[in-house]
């Protein structure tokens, strides 16, 4: 009778430890505050090239078709062919146009700076990669977003 009691209570032992250590691991899991990195927003670059027709820095938030069009539209007066109108459902996604003008030959990366309850802070990549040609290029980049109610800066 004895040794029955203790396997139970061996069991009993077994069973406590494994359940305070999974209330203990869904307590860090749980607790730790969430912070959204760019890779959590899934912001992908939809398209990119070299002519966007901007002499200086532009930064276009994109919430509907109609805004969409007008900028390949833009794109597609000197380019041939064209680039085809990306399918965006604006109900769930927006997207951010950056042109850095005409002094780059290729459009440094923009990146999550800093994130705030208010806005997203942006910034652009660090490159050296200037005008080295005559050519002049004025390159951009459309990025998509997941919506949200924050403010869009670029530092």
């Amino acid at each position: 009778m004895k040794r029955f009691m203790i396997g139970l209570i061996k069991q009993d032992l077994k069973m406590f430890k494994t359940v305070y250590l999974l209330l203990g691991v869904l307590l860090v899991l749980f607790s730790c505050k969430s912070q959204t990195t760019l890779a959590d927003l899934n912001m992908k670059v939809l398209v990119e090239g070299n002519y966007s027709g901007a002499a200086e820095e532009e930064l276009l938030l994109v919430k509907n078709q109609k805004e969409l069009v007008s900028f390949i539209a833009k794109i597609n007066r000197t380019r041939k062919p064209g680039l085809a109108v990306p399918d965006v459902n604006f109900e769930q996604e927006f997207l951010i146009v950056w042109c850095p003008g005409e002094n780059y030959t290729i459009a440094p990366e923009l990146s999550i700076k800093k994130e705030t309850a208010e806005a997203l802070i942006f910034k652009k990549s660090t490159t050296s990669q200037k005008a080295l040609t005559a050519a002049v290029t004025s390159p951009f980049k459309i990025y998509k977003l997941p919506i949200t109610a924050k403010t869009i800066i670029l530092d």
